[in-house]
């Protein structure tokens, strides 16, 4: 069964690198809880969101911070920063469809060390799961992704080949994250 039809209002803007930490600060403030992801040169952090500005923001490349109600990216550009927002809303331009999808995260968890061990990379992972969220031994984290797919044909397809093809592969328009769990994969 699909979902009914939302609209997602993305609102971009670009600033200084000097502004980037103010910036976020603002975009931040009404975001109490949820999840920050920041990716540097070196690491990739992944850990609960606590309500401020991740302290390695500087040395980012690019980071989003997400709950189930919206989403902060930002992008780090030459001298500046790319920051954007995505929120779903009651009006837009162009009706989506919600679909949530589960992705899975590299490892299972090991009861006995309180890790999620992957055997294809030298290291153990943590993830930041709730303290509601008890993950059983073999048990996979994975984060829940709303993605947004067209409802309706973008204007100008017109010929009959051209719909076909766009209706039998429907377009992902935009995707964010919404949170995180665990579970182990059912086998098709």
């Amino acid at each position: 069964m699909n979902a009914p039809a939302v609209f997602l209002h993305v609102e971009s803007c670009e600033v200084e690198w000097a502004e980037g930490r103010t910036r976020l600060s603002d975009l931040v403030a009404q975001t109490k809880s949820g999840y920050c992801i920041v990716q540097t040169f070196r690491e990739l952090y992944f850990e609960e969101f606590t309500g401020s500005v991740p302290e390695l923001f500087e040395a980012s490349f690019e980071g989003r911070i997400f709950d189930t109600l919206r989403e902060i990216r930002w992008v780090r550009q030459d001298g500046s920063w790319l920051f954007s927002v995505l929120a779903e809303n009651d009006w837009g331009d162009q009706p989506l469809e919600p679909f949530d999808q589960r992705y899975y995260l590299w490892g299972e968890y090991d009861a006995a060390m309180d890790v999620f061990r992957e055997t294809r990379i030298p290291r153990t992972l943590r993830y930041p799961l709730p303290a509601s969220l008890r993950p059983a031994d073999h048990d996979r984290a994975y984060i829940t992704v709303r993605e947004y797919r067209v409802t309706s044909p973008p204007a100008g397809i017109t010929a009959t080949d051209e719909m076909m093809d766009f209706l039998n592969r429907p377009f992902v328009a935009h995707h964010r994250y919404l949170g995180l769990g665990v579970g182990q994969e059912k086998e098709s």
